[in-house]
C-alpha cells in the first residue's frame, strides 16, 4: 500500500530523549521496551512526546509487551487520555559488532501490530521507536548528537569509564493494524 504526503514528524524533548537512551544503556546488552506518551497532532502527521516510560518487567514478546500495556494503562489510567496521549512503544536493539543494523525487524512490525489490534488505546496505529546501540571506545570530549535526514545519532561517554561509551541510532516507524508495511517516521529532537 503506497501512502500519500510528507511523513509523520515525531518531536522528542530533552528529557524524554535522556531517557529513552538511559533505558536502553541501562540494561545493556539485554533490550529495552516501554511506552511513549505525548500528544499527536496535525491529524496524525506530527507525534510531540512528553514522556517515555520503560516497562521495568517485560519481555519483548507479543503478549508480554501487551500485558505490560494493560498494567501500564491501569496503574496510570488518569494520565492517559486526561493528560498525556498513548503515541507508541519503544525498545532497543543491542550490537557487539562494529555496524548497527537500523532498520525495524518483521517481528517487531507484527508485535506493533498486535498491540494496535489486541490492546488499542483510542487508535488504528501505533508509532514504533527503536534504539540502536552498541558499546564503542570513546573520549569523554566525544559527545555528539546529529540530527539526520530522518534519525538522530551520535555517541556518549558512560561517565564511570573514561574509554567506554556508546554509538546510538533513534528511528521511527508509523505501523497501522491492517496493513503489513511500516512508514518510517522523522525523529527530532526539540
Amino acid at each position: 500500500m503506497k501512502r500519500k504526503g510528507a511523513s509523520p514528524v515525531i518531536h522528542f524533548p530533552d528529557t524524554a530523549f535522556t531517557a529513552l537512551l538511559a533505558s536502553a544503556v541501562e540494561v545493556f546488552p539485554r533490550e529495552t521496551n516501554g511506552m511513549i506518551l505525548g500528544d499527536i497532532k496535525r491529524g496524525g502527521k506530527l507525534y510531540s512526546v512528553d514522556c517515555v516510560l520503560p516497562y521495568q518487567t517485560g519481555n519483548k514478546t507479543k503478549e508480554s509487551t501487551g500485558h505490560c500495556i494493560k498494567r501500564r494503562s491501569d496503574s496510570i489510567g488518569v494520565f492517559i487520555g486526561h493528560r498525556y496521549g498513548y503515541i507508541g512503544e519503544f525498545h532497543s536493539h543491542t550490537f557487539e559488532a562494529e555496524k548497527m543494523d537500523v532498520r525495524i525487524s518483521k517481528d517487531d512490525i507484527e508485535n506493533a501490530r498486535y498491540r494496535v489490534r489486541e490492546y488499542p488505546i483510542g487508535k488504528q496505529v501505533d508509532i514504533e521507536v527503536l534504539v540502536s546501540l552498541r558499546p564503542i571506545k570513546i573520549r569523554v570530549s566525544e559527545l555528539t548528537l546529529k540530527q539526520g535526514k530522518k534519525c538522530v545519532h551520535g555517541r556518549f561517554p558512560v561517565l564511570t569509564d573514561e574509554k567506554k561509551g556508546f554509538a546510538y541510532n533513534i528511528s521511527a516507524w508509523l505501523i497501522t493494524q491492517f496493513d503489513t508495511t511500516s512508514m518510517k517516521v522523522t525523529v527530532k529532537l526539540i
